[in-house]
């Protein structure tokens, strides 16, 4: 890379240190003008891990409860909480303290691990200690995009990093933090695929093994009823996003909810979205098969596979960003790796207009990103040495985290 394109590129994450810096200082100051609470969605962790610590299990999904608000004879205020019983675990301390306390743990300690692992990525992608710098500053939207809204997407993220650190030396350790994605399912729909595909089987054991036993324990400390209100909940959340919900349009990454957004048929969109979400779980399975599989690609193909995905899971995006720049780095900044990297930064901040106007701008900056990563993926294969062997076929290490 040339010293003028390292100055661009620092330009630009300087920028965007700015911007995260200026939207937090905007959004503290409208927080505090209208008295509403800081995190926004963070509301309904919290209340779930209040209704928790009361013993009021019941209340956290009351499906009765959304069939009337929804049928428009009741509140309009929706507070969801969607994630499995099993995830109600790590919200049990939160429960215990006043939402001003449990919020800053909420959004600082995820992102103190998230950038922490976005370091030693880098590190391990063989950039400098100034171009990790940067590569955190290339995440700054995605970790904006998350704060804001007070969700789940740095935790998620983290464990897809951790998973992507750990799998070459230690497959047990990679597949409990595979396994604990079970926390947002959709999120990990092409995790075992790529395990299955690569041979990994201690990795795709420990994480069948992780899951087996959060479901279990959850039922030996809710009983079934819980789990039945929780499949009752995803019923009529399901049904809310296939009609397009508003609230989430401005959001949306995937190809299904962005073109129903759009005012296209359900029919469409369902059609669309199998389509992608079939020909990324063919990518996973051909190119780590082949040896040629990445966490980069797997998380651009997790955003593209899910039909609910949106802005705020974005942080998982760093796992491409690191390769994407370790390989302008050390080769040059090309164009197609340009594009995907100034998609992916802007991706957060994409005008609800487009939506409207019928252009899935997520997708498609998903898909720039892919080919990006693909492209990278072509030009080094022959190129990375230390195959070493992790309970399944030899893997390449340094792949598995570009």
């Amino acid at each position: 890379m040339s010293p003028l394109q390292k100055r661009l590129l620092f330009t630009v994450g300087g920028l965007l240190a700015l911007q995260t810096a200026v939207l937090l200082l905007q959004y503290l100051r409208e927080v505090d003008a209208s008295g509403a609470r800081f995190g926004g969605d963070f509301i309904s962790f919290w209340s779930a891990a209040r209704h928790l610590r009361a013993g009021e299990w019941a209340a956290i999904y009351a499906p009765e409860h959304w069939r009337t608000v929804l049928s428009g004879h009741g509140e309009v205020e929706l507070s969801w909480f969607v994630y499995p019983p099993f995830a109600l675990a790590g919200l049990w301390p939160l429960g215990k303290l006043p939402y001003a306390a449990a919020v800053a743990w909420w959004s600082v300690v995820p992102l103190a691990v998230y950038f922490g692992l976005t370091w030693l990525l880098a590190r391990r992608a063989g950039l400098p200690p100034s171009a990790r710098c940067l590569a955190m500053a290339l995440t700054l939207p995605f970790v904006s995009a998350n704060l804001f809204t007070g969700q789940s997407g740095i935790i998620v993220a983290t464990l897809f990093l951790a998973a992507a650190l750990c799998l070459p030396s230690r497959p047990v350790l990679a597949g409990i933090c595979i396994g604990l994605i079970a926390i947002k399912p959709q999120l990990g729909l092409l995790l075992p695929f790529a395990l299955v595909a690569a041979g990994q089987w201690r990795a795709f054991a420990s994480a069948a093994a992780t899951v087996v036993a959060l479901v279990f324990a959850s039922l030996a400390w809710f009983g079934p009823a819980m789990w039945a209100d929780y499949f009752a909940m995803l019923q009529l959340f399901g049904g809310l996003i296939g009609q397009g919900y508003e609230g989430v349009r401005p959001l949306v990454l995937g190809p299904y909810v962005s073109l129903v957004a759009a005012g296209d048929s359900t029919t469409l969109a369902a059609v669309v979205q199998l389509l992608l979400s079939g020909a990324m779980i063919l990518l996973v399975l051909w190119t780590f098969r082949r040896r040629e599989g990445s966490f980069g690609l797997l998380g651009i193909a997790t955003l593209i596979a899910t039909p609910y995905a949106l802005t705020y899971d974005t942080p998982v995006l760093a796992l491409a960003v690191v390769p994407l720049l370790a390989g302008a780095w050390r080769g040059g900044l090309r164009p197609l790796p340009l594009a995907a990297l100034i998609a992916m930064v802007v991706l957060p901040f994409v005008p609800d207009g487009l939506i409207e106007a019928g252009i899935p701008f997520g997708t498609l900056a998903l898909l720039l990103a892919l080919a990006a990563v693909l492209q990278l993926r072509g030009s080094e294969e022959n190129g990375s040495p230390g195959l070493i062997r992790t309970g399944g076929r030899p893997i390449n290490s340094r792949m598995l985290y570009r």
